[in-house]
């Protein structure tokens, strides 16, 4: 038998009420009533109090789940078009300099390129990446 939240008309505890009651006779046993209400230990008195546990569960969860993914950033090309169409670096230099100026505000374009899509095995050098490199070097890698 699951007793949950028990008192007693009185508002003893389910021990007290108990042992009041192996005291008195059978026929009194009747007379103990679940009150929920009237027990501050019960989860049922404090209003709302599943939803806000539910709530903070699912926001810790969800922090830890954001957490563990770690950054999302363009593909290699993506990238690269976007570095491109800026126009504003020559060198990995210039790229490092804006970098540590706090400049870089695109979540998407990784500070550190050359790591992330090294790693990736994407990564082709700075001038490829910055859109430096002189067209007849790579016509002949073709030729």
């Amino acid at each position: 038998i699951v007793r949950r939240c028990l008192s007693d008309e009185n508002g003893m505890s389910n021990n007290e009420s108990e042992e009041n009651n192996n005291e008195k006779d059978d026929d009194d046993e009747a007379d103990i009533d679940i009150k929920e209400d009237n027990d501050p230990f019960c989860p049922s008195t404090i209003p709302g109090l599943s939803w806000r546990v539910e709530k903070l569960r699912l926001e810790e969860a969800n922090t830890r789940r954001f957490l563990k993914a770690g950054p999302r950033f363009l593909p290699y090309e993506e990238c690269r078009r976007w570095v491109q169409a800026w126009n504003r670096w020559d060198n990995e230099e210039e790229w490092k300099n804006w970098i540590n100026e706090g400049e870089k505000r695109n979540s998407y374009i990784p500070a550190r390129p050359d790591e992330y899509y090294g790693r990736l095995g994407q990564w082709k050098g700075w001038a490829h990446f910055l859109g430096n490199e002189d067209d007849s070097d790579s016509t002949e890698d073709f030729q």
